[in-house]
C-alpha cells in the first residue's frame, strides 16, 4: 500500500512539473502573442494615422486645387463652345467670307470685354441682325447702337435688336439712321408709363399701318406712348391705333352722319391724294367740333373708341409737345446708357462679361480645339463599336462586367484586415485561459492527495478529462507517453530518475489488466497506462 501511495505522489509530482512547464510555456506564448498583438496594433495605428494624413492632404488638394481647376476648365470650355456656336450661326446667316467672319468675331469679343454684355450675347445679337437682312458691314455698324439701346432699356441685346429692326422695317428706315430711331424710342419710353418691350409690341401691330397712312416715327411714338399713360399698352395700343386710322379712312354710314352733324368735311380727314392727315390735327378738329364720348365710340367702335377717348382727354396740345420732345431726342440713348452703367450692378455685369472674355481667350489657345478633336474621336469610337459584330460586343460586355467587379474585390480585401485582429485576440484569450488553468494546479494537487487517501478512484475520474486535454495539447503522441509505455526499470528511485519518472510504472500490463477492469476505470492517454501499471 505504501508503494502505491509513493507511486501516486511521484506521478503527481511529475504532473506538477509538467504543469509548471506548460504554465511557463503558455505564459511565454501569451506574452509573445500579446506583444505581437500590441505591435500589430501599433502598426495599424501608425498606418491609420498616416493614411488619415494622406487622405486629409488629398482632400485638401482635391477641394483647393483639382476641383477649382477642373471647374475653371469646364467653364472655359462651356463659354468658348457657346460663343463658337453663336458665331457659327452668324456665319451661316450672313454667308460671310473668312475675313468678314474674323471682323465680326473680333468685334463681338471686343464688345464682350468692354461692356455689360458678354461676347456670346453680342454674337446672338449679330444673328438677329443677320436674320433682319443685314450683312457684315451693316451689322458692324448697327451692333453698337443696339447695345446702347439695350443698356438704356435694361433689356437683352437680342430682344432690343428684334424690336428696333422691326421698327426699321415697318417705317422703311435705313440702318444708318438706327441711332436716331433709338433716341426717339428711348425718349418715348423714358417720358411715359410704357417701356421698350411694350412700345415695340405696339409698333408691331400698328407701326406699318401708321407709316402707310403718312404718320412719322415721332408722331406714332408719341401717340403710342400717350396711350400707355392711359393704360393702353403693347398690342392693345397698336391695335387701337390701327383701328382709329382705319375708321377715319373708311368711316361707316353712322360715322359719316356724325361727321356731317359736327360739320367735319372729308378734306379735314384726308388730303387730295387720299392720305390721312396728321392724326394730331384730326384730334384737334374733333376737339374743336365738340365730339362727345358716345359719338366717339360710335365712330371708332369698341376697340379703337376707348383709345380715341383717351387721346381726346390728353389733348392735341400735349401730344404735339410730346412730338416736339421726341424730335429733340438726339444723344438720348447714349446718355441714358451711361447712367444705367453706373454703380455696383453695372460694374458687376462688366466684370462677368470680362470674365467670359477671358474664358473665350483660354479656349482660343487651342483648348477648345483639343476638346473638339477629342470629342470627335470619341464619337467615331462609339460609332465603330456599334458597328462591330455580336461576338466582339459580347467580349466588351464581359470585360465591362469584370471591371465592375473590381470595386467589390477592393472592398473584400479591405475587410480582411479586421479578421486578422480578431484571430490574434482569440489566440491570446485561449492562451490566457490555459495559463489560468495551470495557475490553479496547486489546488488541484491538494485535491489529488485528499482523493488518494480517501476516494482515489473518484478523484482520478474527475480529473482524467483535464489531463487528457493536456495530452491533446502536446499532440497525443508525446515523448512522455512513449517513456511510460517502453521503459521498465527494476527499481524505483524518484530522486535519481527525476527526469525519467516513467520507470516507476514498469509493471506488467497483463498482470494488472483484471484489476483495472474491476475498478472500471476509463483509460485516457498516458495517465490510464500509468494507473494500470501501479495496480490501482
Amino acid at each position: 500500500m505504501t508503494n502505491k501511495v509513493t507511486y501516486s505522489f511521484v506521478l503527481l509530482d511529475r504532473f506538477s512539473r509538467i504543469a509548471k512547464k506548460i504554465k511557463s510555456s503558455s505564459k511565454k506564448l501569451t506574452q509573445s502573442l500579446n506583444k505581437a498583438a500590441l505591435g500589430f496594433k501599433k502598426v495599424t495605428a501608425k498606418i491609420a494615422k498616416s493614411s488619415g494624413k494622406i487622405r486629409e492632404v488629398g482632400k485638401n488638394l482635391f477641394y483647393k486645387v483639382s476641383l477649382p481647376l477642373t471647374l475653371a476648365g469646364a467653364n472655359a470650355l462651356r463659354m468658348s463652345a457657346n460663343f463658337e456656336m453663336a458665331m457659327n450661326n452668324v456665319k451661316a446667316l450672313t454667308d460671310a467670307t473668312s475675313s468678314d467672319f474674323v471682323k465680326l468675331r473680333n468685334r463681338a469679343k471686343e464688345l464682350g470685354q468692354t461692356t455689360k454684355y458678354t461676347a456670346t450675347e453680342v454674337a446672338d445679337t449679330m444673328g438677329v441682325l443677320a436674320k433682319a437682312g443685314l450683312k457684315t458691314n451693316k451689322i458692324l455698324g448697327a451692333i453698337s447702337p443696339v447695345l446702347d439701346l439695350a443698356t438704356s432699356a435694361n433689356l437683352s441685346m437680342a430682344s432690343s435688336a428684334e424690336i428696333v429692326t422691326g421698327i426699321l422695317a415697318g417705317f422703311q428706315i435705313k440702318v444708318k439712321d438706327l441711332t436716331k430711331v433709338n433716341d426717339v424710342l428711348v425718349q418715348a419710353f423714358t417720358n411715359s408709363k410704357t417701356d421698350l418691350v411694350s412700345l415695340g409690341e405696339a409698333f408691331k401691330y400698328g407701326g406699318s399701318v401708321a407709316k402707310s397712312m403718312g404718320l412719322s416715327l415721332e408722331e406714332t411714338s408719341a401717340i403710342l406712348a400717350t396711350l400707355g399713360k392711359r393704360n393702353i399698352e403693347a398690342s392693345m395700343a397698336g391695335t387701337a391705333l390701327r383701328g382709329m386710322m382705319t375708321k377715319l379712312v373708311n368711316p361707316t354710314r353712322d360715322a359719316v352722319k356724325i361727321f356731317k352733324k359736327l360739320k367735319i368735311r372729308k378734306k379735314d380727314i384726308v388730303d387730295s391724294k387720299g392720305n390721312l392727315r396728321s392724326l394730331i390735327d384730326i384730334i384737334e378738329i374733333l376737339q374743336k367740333r365738340g365730339i362727345n364720348t358716345a359719338q366717339t365710340m360710335e365712330v371708332f367702335g369698341l376697340r379703337a373708341g376707348p383709345a380715341m377717348v383717351g387721346l381726346l382727354s390728353e389733348g392735341h396740345k400735349s401730344i404735339r409737345k410730346f412730338v416736339d420732345l421726341l424730335g429733340q431726342a438726339g444723344g438720348k440713348t447714349e446718355k441714358i446708357a451711361s447712367v444705367q452703367m453706373k454703380g455696383l450692378t453695372g460694374a458687376t455685369r462688366s466684370l462677368m462679361s470680362a470674365f467670359e472674355g477671358l474664358n473665350i481667350s483660354v479656349g482660343d489657345t487651342g483648348f477648345l480645339g483639343f476638346a473638339t478633336d477629342l470629342t470627335n474621336k470619341l464619337a467615331n469610337f462609339v460609332r465603330s463599336i456599334s458597328k462591330t459584330d455580336k461576338s466582339t460586343l459580347k467580349l466588351y460586355t464581359i470585360i465591362a462586367g469584370i471591371v465592375a467587379l473590381i470595386p467589390v474585390l477592393i472592398i473584400l480585401i479591405g475587410m480582411i484586415a479586421s479578421p486578422i485582429g480578431l484571430v490574434v485576440t482569440a489566440v491570446s484569450l485561449l492562451s490566457a485561459g490555459l495559463a489560468t488553468l495551470i495557475l490553479k494546479w496547486k489546488e488541484l494537487k491538494k485535491w489529488f492527495v485528499a482523493g488518494a487517501l480517501n476516494n482515489w478512484a473518484s478523484a482520478i475520474k474527475k480529473t482524467a478529462g483535464i489531463f487528457q486535454s493536456i495530452g491533446e495539447f502536446f499532440g497525443g503522441n508525446s515523448s512522455i507517453k512513449s517513456e511510460i509505455i517502453n521503459k521498465q526499470p527494476n527499481t524505483i528511485n524518484p530522486i535519481q530518475n527525476e527526469n525519467n519518472f516513467s520507470g516507476v510504472l514498469d509493471i506488467n500490463l497483463k498482470d494488472r489488466q483484471k484489476q483495472v477492469q474491476s475498478m472500471q476505470l476509463q483509460k485516457t492517454g498516458f495517465l490510464d497506462v500509468g494507473l494500470s501499471r501501479v495496480g490501482i
